[in-house]
C-alpha cells in the first residue's frame, strides 16, 4: 500500500476504510487478511461496530500504520517502521478506545463492578490452591466492557498473571481480563484450576481430550485425564496495562 496525502480523516471508520482502499481490495479480501468475514468488516467501515484492539495492534505492529493517524486522523497513515513494539502501542490502543466511545456516544460514567484477582495466577508450576483466592473487587465502565471489548459485563473478572511459562504472550506482572464461563467452549487462553492449582495456559481441544499448552516450550504440555481435577475459571480476552 502507498502512503495517501496528509489529509485529515476525522472517524476512524473512514480511516479503516481509507487504508482498505489504497490496499486496492474488497471488503471481503481486506478482512480475509484478518481472519474477518466481508460483514464484520464492512460493520467496522460503517461504524456500526468497533474493531477490537487486537486489530489495532496488528494494523501498526504488521502493517506500519502510524499510531497517531490511527488515533487522530492527522498526518500519514504510514510513518512507522513495522518492527513497532506492542508495549509501546498499548497507550495508543487506550485512547483509540476511548475515542471510538466518545464517537459512538456510549457512556463513560456507568459503571460495573467487576471481581480482582489479587492473588496471582500462576503461569509457571502453580502457586495456591483454589481456597487461596484474594478477591477485591474494581469498578469498570460498563459499556467499555459490553461495547468495545464485547464481553458481557456481568460475567468479567480481572486477575494478575505469575511466572515465565506464556512468555511471548503473557509476561511476569501482567493483568488480565477475562471472561467467566463453565465450559471449555472453544480453544484459546484461558485460566483454569488444574489439580487445586491455578494456570493461564493455551486450552485446546485435540481428539476428546483438553490439552493445556505454554507459550514458553520449556514446559511440557499437559494432558487433563479423567482422574484429574479440572475446571474452567474463564477465558482470558486480552493482556491490560492500564484498564478503565
Amino acid at each position: 500500500m502507498k502512503a495517501s496525502d496528509d489529509t485529515t480523516i476525522l472517524n476512524l471508520s473512514d480511516r479503516l476504510k481509507a487504508l482498505r482502499s489504497l490496499s486496492n481490495k474488497s471488503q471481503a479480501a481486506f478482512g480475509e487478511q484478518f481472519g474477518l468475514t466481508q460483514q464484520a468488516w464492512g460493520h467496522y467501515e460503517s461504524g456500526r461496530s468497533a474493531p477490537k484492539p487486537e486489530l489495532l495492534t496488528n494494523l501498526v505492529v504488521d502493517w506500519g500504520v502510524d499510531p497517531h493517524w490511527l488515533l487522530t486522523g492527522e498526518g500519514g497513515p504510514f510513518h512507522l517502521p513495522v518492527s513497532t513494539k506492542v508495549d509501546a502501542l498499548e497507550s495508543q490502543v487506550i485512547e483509540l478506545e476511548r475515542q471510538l466511545m466518545r464517537e459512538r456516544g456510549l457512556s463513560e460514567t456507568e459503571m460495573v463492578r467487576i471481581p480482582v484477582y489479587t492473588t496471582p495466577l500462576s503461569a509457571g508450576r502453580g502457586n495456591m490452591q483454589p481456597s487461596d483466592y484474594v478477591v477485591s473487587y474494581k469498578d469498570i465502565i460498563h459499556d467499555w466492557l459490553k461495547y468495545i471489548v464485547q464481553i458481557d459485563p456481568a460475567r468479567a473478572f480481572i486477575a494478575t498473571v505469575m511466572g515465565d511459562s506464556m512468555t511471548h504472550l503473557l509476561v511476569d506482572g501482567d493483568l488480565v481480563l477475562g471472561v467467566h464461563g463453565e465450559e471449555i467452549d472453544r480453544d484459546g487462553v484461558w485460566a483454569v484450576a488444574f489439580n487445586e492449582e491455578l494456570f493461564v495456559k493455551h486450552v485446546q481441544r485435540e481428539r476428546g481430550r483438553l490439552v493445556l499448552r505454554s507459550e514458553n516450550n520449556r514446559y511440557s504440555d499437559i494432558v487433563v485425564t479423567p482422574d484429574d481435577s479440572f475446571y474452567p475459571i474463564g477465558r482470558i480476552i486480552r493482556a491490560v496495562k492500564d484498564i478503565y
